[in-house]
């Protein structure tokens, strides 16, 4: 009877022992498998925030190539314009030089024209001269050019170079230009030459 008594203590105890054995496996179980969860959410946040990082650094790679563009046009641009303006005042100048050349031909025409006058004899050629002073004119005021109005006017430093004075015959003559020694001349309002003068003080 003590023999049996012994007999199923021991099996309680085994029992007792495989159950406690047993618990504590599936507590293990469940610690296991919650690391794993746990590893799989940090490995899922981890992708996103890689997957976030390279977005912003395709966005910042985009907007600098924007910028490179925008910058590169507004120099061709600024290239284009100033290439045009640099054109624009070569042409200017030689088209100036060209025009101060024939100035003194303008003169010469003017001077022949003004002692033909009181020469009955010469008003064929007189006439011929007229016309081909009026034309040349035409040409060049087509250019731009336009002469100085002198005679009568305020003397103007802008416009004018006085060569001498003469006493002015009234007061109200006081400063203002006399006489025109060299008719001036203005290309597309600048002054090319300026018109000598005499003034009255």
């Amino acid at each position: 009877m003590a023999g049996n008594l012994k007999f199923w203590n021991r099996k309680r105890d085994n029992m007792q022992s495989q159950e406690e054995n047993s618990t504590k496996n599936q507590e293990q179980e469940e610690v296991n498998l919650q690391a794993e969860d746990n590893m799989s959410d940090n490995s899922a946040t981890s992708s996103t925030d890689t997957e976030l990082s390279e977005t912003e650094q395709l966005r910042a790679e985009v907007a600098e190539l924007n910028d490179k563009l925008l910058r590169t046009f507004s120099e061709f641009e600024n290239s284009k314009r100033r290439m045009a303006r640099e054109r624009l005042e070569l042409i200017n100048s030689a088209s100036k030089n060209i025009i101060l050349e024939l100035l003194p031909v303008i003169d010469d025409l003017e001077r022949a024209l003004t002692s033909a006058q009181d020469k009955p004899e010469l008003d064929a050629f007189a006439e011929g001269i007229k016309l081909v002073h009026n034309k040349f004119l035409g040409i060049l005021s087509k250019q731009g050019l336009e002469a100085i109005s002198s005679v009568g006017e305020n003397f103007d430093l802008d416009l004018h170079e006085a060569v001498s004075k003469m006493p002015a015959p009234s007061d109200d003559q006081k400063n203002k230009v006399m006489f025109e020694v060299e008719k001036g001349y203005k290309l597309k309002e600048n002054v090319i030459r300026f018109s000598k003068v005499i003034v009255g003080v």
